[in-house]
């Protein structure tokens, strides 16, 4: 059994425990993440912001040796622009730090490998997801010998990442003094009180199913089916709610249905909240089906709402998606026009196209790789290639296989930057 996905609900458990204090959290995933990240030299975790070409780090929580915290810190002094890009692209993401590495330009890869021998450190692991709300949280471990990503656990990773990005937003929303509990239920899913939305008829019977399925995941499936358990435990409810577990000053238990769904402000490219959620995770590499189990929605409307995005963007695809840099409305340019405003879409800047990722690949395989990312279904390159669909498949299969990805939207997302213009 995979590591990551033994200890995966012991993770998402983690996530809701909402101590008022960030490192108290941090510690808390941090002590349960360890069995599965720790190499020996300890496990760090980061809240943080990319406005740029810099990071600004907020919280920092170290569990491991004395000198582990300065050695972190040096880690991450003068990162080069082109790591921090990589950052930005790789949030939602697991994997080691040499395979992070390689689809930087060399000269950034080798500044970087050179300045963690200085320090002792050959690679490390790092599970990155972004909060929802403009930032990202990272878990991460250093090694002094070189690790391969463990692929099994990619997947996994994404799902227990949705809920610890839940839970940091809600222990953020509370230490805020929001008031966002909208429906408390007991265990056996009797309603206590609710407010609108969640008094409707519909909005109850959606809650008492995911108030169910909860108490499922953390019952034997935990360790009997750890990955079914994680399928059936949502860190978000109809894109609004999420369940936490609080016991009353009585002694009972009941769970609680926190509004938490992610928000950046108004969009000033005119995309909904719920659209801007849903572009965000899929510059990630996320796929629909991974974005519907982020949000707690249905794939077909994640489907629709991209649509709907891209539309409204001027955009064909998630290649061209995967190129914009992100936009919030603090960040935004204004331009007046007539009475109002209207927000200016930022291009990213054009950059010596690089042959990291498409370099590791035969010729088939890249115009292979090509095709797929630009959203091309499997009988249409062997179409277009004069080939069977099963070498198609094939092909693709090793494309993923020597770039360390899971699937088409990946895919794309990775070769954002290497992709020619003319598509």
């Amino acid at each position: 059994m995979r590591a990551a996905a033994s200890l995966a609900i012991d993770l998402v458990e983690s996530a809701y425990r909402l101590e008022p204090d960030a490192d108290a959290w941090f510690t808390g995933v941090l002590e349960r993440a360890m069995p599965t990240l720790d190499r020996g030299l300890g496990v760090c975790g980061f809240s943080y912001s990319i406005r740029g070409s810099s990071v600004g780090f907020e919280h920092t929580t170290f569990l491991g040796p004395r000198e582990l915290p300065e050695l972190a810190r040096n880690m991450f002094r003068g990162i080069p622009p082109e790591i921090t890009a990589q950052m930005a692209r790789r949030m939602g993401d697991f994997a080691s730090i040499s395979s992070f590495l390689r689809d930087v330009p060399p000269a950034a890869r080798w500044a970087v490998t050179e300045h963690m021998r200085g320090l002792g450190v050959a690679d490390g692991l790092v599970a990155a997801f972004p909060d929802g709300e403009g930032g990202a949280i990272q878990f991460c471990s250093l090694s002094e010998a070189p690790l391969e990503t463990p692929r099994g656990d990619r997947l996994t990773w994404r799902r227990i990442g949705a809920h610890l990005a839940a839970g940091w937003r809600l222990r953020r929303k509370l230490g805020a003094g929001q008031t966002i509990a909208e429906a408390v239920m007991t265990g056996g899913g009797a309603m206590l009180s609710a407010t609108e939305p969640a008094s409707s008829r519909r909005a109850q019977r959606c809650l008492r199913q995911h108030g169910a399925a909860m108490t499922l995941a953390r019952g034997g499936l935990r360790r009997e089916a750890p990955i079914r358990a994680l399928e059936l435990w949502r860190g978000l409810i109809a894109g609004r709610w999420s369940l936490v577990e609080r016991r009353e000053e009585s002694g009972a238990t009941v769970l609680v249905a926190y509004r938490n769904e992610p928000s950046l402000g108004r969009d000033p490219r005119g995309l909904t909240e719920r659209e801007t959620a849903i572009v965000e995770l899929v510059r990630t590499g996320a796929s629909n089906k991974q974005v519907a189990y982020t949000l707690g929605l249905a794939p077909g409307t994640v489907a629709t709402h991209l649509r709907a995005a891209l539309r409204k963007l001027g955009l064909s695809s998630r290649v061209e998606l995967a190129r914009l840099q992100r936009l919030d409305a603090r960040d935004a340019d204004r331009l007046a026009l007539a009475d109002g405003q209207l927000g200016v879409l930022p291009l990213p800047p054009v950059a010596p196209r690089r042959e990291a990722a498409l370099g590791r690949l035969t010729t088939a395989e890249r115009e292979v790789a090509v095709q797929a990312a630009r959203g091309l279904s499997n009988s249409e390159i062997a179409a277009a290639r004069g080939r069977s669909v099963r070498t198609v498949v094939n092909q693709l299969a090793s494309v993923f296989a020597k770039l360390g990805l899971g699937s088409r939207a990946e895919l794309a997302a990775r070769l954002a930057s290497e992709l020619p213009d003319d598509h």
